[in-house]
């Protein structure tokens, strides 16, 4: 994979304060700052404390073979499922994984509860043959609730299939260390208790172990994928200027069109990558854009509608790589970002008298490390 150039256009008010804030970002050495986890382009308060994201690629990598070794053992066990037990942050990466890629042979299906539904937990259940199942509990905290009602539910339904001696080596714990979850783990016997980052929160935290076990049980090839996410890391590193950096880039100008009014952003998918559109409410007291969900198809939802909004991003797979043409008959501007294989387009509401508004040609996976000092960093605390 490599990485495409980028070039952008912008109308005259917006372009005017997207140079103005990257060329701020260069003559006071922001992406280097941002790098030594400098709180000062926030608030100066306590965000250098909640940027752990951005070496956790590294660190992944550098201890890859813990994560080949779940994989090896999950593999080995011929669990016919993976049930991941969280919420929120806790469960969007596993279910966006298990959303585009399947089931992959050899390895476990792994199904998402976040929901305390008895219906859903109750069609879970039905899904899933517990005598072959591990579960996976996912808590940041370790003390959210739902977590906890849910590793106490299926504790005792697998051990009632499996008896007392067996059910811990079918769970597995993602937490944070010394979290109540680790101590539940401990005293359960649980085949594996893995931990998170407590600098990254909950919204950063897919490519911690919060995303990255999941996805080794689930039989991806996390080396890979580590490996390609690294090269978006190294173009947006801190010895890469702020007007050639994709990541500030591409946050310069979201943030920027959203202090201009265009605060929603609206995600169009092809249907093979639906869920990498799913949503996830901005930080209680943090500024940022507010996320919403389409779907690409005119006959599922009228392109005029989605022509509307001040913000859209269609998201497309290599098997769809033309843009439909309901969209390009409205679209009025946009944002591109691909790589070889995958391209990751904005459609920008132009409210400059009607004209064209082509933004930004971009890797896809700018977006991962999209930055801008408008908004602070998510927490961990809260809720996952």
């Amino acid at each position: 994979m490599s990485l495409n150039r980028q070039t952008y256009k912008l109308p005259g008010p917006l372009a005017g304060a997207v140079a103005a804030s990257i060329d701020d970002w260069k003559k006071n050495n922001k992406v280097a700052r941002l790098w030594q986890k400098d709180a000062s382009l926030w608030t100066g308060t306590d965000e250098s404390n909640w940027l752990g994201w951005l070496t956790i690629t590294e660190e992944q990598l550098s201890h890859i073979d813990a994560l080949k070794q779940i994989a090896a053992e999950v593999k080995k066990a011929r669990f016919k499922h993976a049930l991941l037990l969280g919420m929120g942050g806790s469960s969007l990466c596993p279910e966006v994984l298990r959303m585009t890629f399947g089931k992959i042979k050899g390895f476990p299906e792994l199904h998402v509860l976040d929901s305390t539904d008895p219906a859903q937990i109750t069609a879970i259940e039905a899904r899933v043959d517990l005598k072959s199942t591990v579960c996976i509990v996912s808590s940041k905290s370790g003390s959210t609730l739902e977590p906890n009602i849910y590793k106490q539910y299926f504790f005792e339904r697998i051990k009632a299939n499996v008896g007392e001696k067996e059910v811990g080596n079918r769970f597995i714990a993602i937490t944070d260390p010394g979290s109540k979850m680790q101590q539940v783990a401990e005293a359960d016997k649980f085949r594996k208790i893995c931990f998170g980052v407590p600098s990254i929160g909950g919204r950063y935290s897919a490519l911690s172990n919060f995303g990255m076990v999941p996805a080794a049980v689930m039989g991806l090839d996390v080396a890979k994928f580590l490996n390609n996410t690294q090269e978006m890391v190294q173009a947006c590193s801190a010895t890469a200027s702020a007007d050639v950096n994709p990541g500030v880039i591409l946050g310069t100008i979201l943030g920027t069109a959203a202090n201009h009014g265009r605060d929603k952003i609206t995600f169009i998918t092809s249907p093979g990558i639906s869920d990498l559109g799913a949503p996830n409410p901005p930080a209680k007291s943090a500024k940022a854009l507010f996320p919403l969900t389409a779907n690409a198809s005119p006959s599922q939802r009228p392109m005029a509608t989605i022509a509307s909004l001040p913000i859209c991003a269609w998201l497309r797979s290599p098997t769809r790589p033309r843009m439909p043409q309901s969209l390009l008959s409205r679209r009025p501007g946009t944002l591109w970002c691909g790589s070889r294989s995958r391209i990751f387009t904005i459609l920008a509401r132009n409210s400059f008298a009607g004209k064209s508004l082509p933004l930004l040609q971009a890797p896809s996976s700018a977006s991962m490390l999209s930055t801008s000092p408008t908004w602070k960093p998510a927490r961990s605390k809260p809720r996952n």
